[in-house]
């Protein structure tokens, strides 16, 4: 269900959407930031200590590596969600 502009606020405090919740990060939206913030980290951090573990170059291998794996994981599960309310750039039409 999409919700117009000047639609009632789904979230129900009496407000138009567009003064309300319009802009604002969905809770999906806001999980998956924390997922990708938790993944760089744990990859950084593995990175690092085989960085100072083994050598450099192994921990450079680690982090590359890491965070291809991450994106990957974006490419393919975890495309990032539509926005409401006619913000998404892919729908532009031009005057079509």
């Amino acid at each position: 269900m999409s919700v117009g502009r000047n639609d009632p606020c789904p979230c129900g405090n009496g407000k138009k959407y567009k003064q309300c919740c319009l802009g604002k990060a969905s809770p999906t939206e806001v999980a998956r930031t924390k997922k990708i913030s938790l993944g760089t980290l744990v990859i950084a951090v593995a990175a690092l200590i085989t960085g100072l573990a083994v050598s450099v170059p192994a921990g450079l291998a680690v982090g590359v590596i890491g965070l291809g794996l991450i994106g990957l994981w974006l490419w393919l599960f975890a495309p990032p969600p539509k926005r409401a309310g006619g913000a998404d750039p892919s729908a532009i039409n031009y005057g079509r």
